[in-house]
């Protein structure tokens, strides 16, 4: 470290074959090293850069103009680089400590307007576009099991699977949940579903063309109201164990704030909300039944409904007394049953 003009900043002298550049530029040569080369010197390299760099003062600046890329772009940003944001987010709002001014090495001035603006403005719809890309790549679209966060495209060492993407967004969202002073602990739940479940005309334009251009505009609402579903779940799946986590650098008072909060919407809010997808699920599970198979493989339901029992059972776990939970047991026999691959197995698991 060495004192400036503004304050003490890390030197980041790069080790061999690493950006020299602390700038969007560097940044993307050091994701093109480390999951494109095949140099293992150089991906060493890159990887000891861009742990550096989310320690350096530049990594919020950076972080935050790749959302707002992402949010402007007609078609988001590079499937690495999405993926970059959302874990560097998540690890700097685990970490920083958001103060009206700097004055230590932890602090981040942002206010909590700004933070409102990271989650309206960026990661709630970058998750929705996520998912929207989950939901047609499930149904064979865009390239298979992979391919960039921009839809199409093989998969290749350079592309980053939007189900992975969207993991880290939700990861970045529950942190910002547990952080945001501004957001009440028994709102943030309550605000999820409701955001999450908003009819298609309402959801974010980004995963409507998302959508739109890969489906070619067929069955666009369906698949633009089970990205948001997916969304919801994969968010509550992670949210009760980020805000209980020790990695969490919080007050002690907006922790309890937000673990009491949670627990009193799981009744109000989350579990019946899991119950209308449940019955949404179950529903368009008897139409694709009633109608037969139209050639594709469509594992979009089967994932969601995996992701649901996910949701279920951390909720369960998380506030066991609210009514509405189900029995971890229950759980796993329904899991048991998704998962048989032969009849046997599956009576087994329905004798239980």
């Amino acid at each position: 470290r060495r004192a400036g003009g503004g304050g003490t900043r890390v030197d980041m002298e790069p080790p061999p074959s690493a950006p020299a550049r602390i700038d969007r530029d560097g940044l993307r040569a050091a994701l093109h090293a480390l999951y494109v080369t095949r140099d293992a010197s150089s991906r060493a390299a890159a990887d000891a850069w861009l742990q550096r760099f989310l320690r350096s003062d530049e990594a919020w600046p950076v972080s935050l103009a790749l959302l707002g890329d992402d949010a402007t772009s007609p078609r988001g940003l590079d499937a690495l680089e999405a993926l970059f944001c959302a874990r560097a987010l998540h690890v700097l709002l685990r970490r920083c400590v958001f103060k009206t001014e700097k004055t230590q090495k932890s602090h981040v001035a942002l206010d909590e307007r700004a933070l409102g603006d990271v989650r309206d403005a960026g990661l709630l719809p970058m998750a929705w576009r996520c998912a929207a890309l989950c939901a047609t790549h499930d149904r064979g679209v865009g390239g298979v099991g992979g391919g960039s966060a921009r839809g199409g495209g093989a998969d290749s060492a350079s592309s980053a699977p939007p189900r992975t993407i969207l993991t880290q967004v939700s990861l970045a969202i529950a942190a910002l949940a547990c952080k945001m002073a501004a957001w009440e602990g028994d709102a943030i739940a309550r605000d999820l579903c409701a955001y999450f479940t908003r009819p298609p005309a309402s959801a974010p334009p980004s995963a409507t063309r998302v959508v739109a251009a890969l489906l070619d505009h067929r069955d666009v609402d369906e698949t633009v109201a089970d990205a948001g579903a997916t969304c919801l779940l994969q968010t509550l799946s992670v949210l009760p164990d980020e805000c209980q986590s020790g990695r969490l650098s919080i007050h002690p008072a907006r922790r309890r704030e937000v673990i009491d909060g949670l627990r009193a919407a799981a009744a109000a809010a989350v579990f019946p909300t899991l119950d209308a997808l449940t019955g949404r699920l179950s529903a368009a599970a008897m139409c694709v039944n009633d109608a037969g198979s139209s050639g594709g493989v469509d594992r979009s339901r089967d994932r969601t409904t995996a992701l649901l029992f996910e949701a279920y059972a951390a909720w369960a776990a998380f506030a066991p007394d609210a009514a509405g939970a189900c029995p971890s047991e229950t759980l796993a026999a329904a899991l048991g049953i998704l998962a048989a691959s032969d009849r046997d197995a599956r009576a087994t698991f329905s004798d239980r």
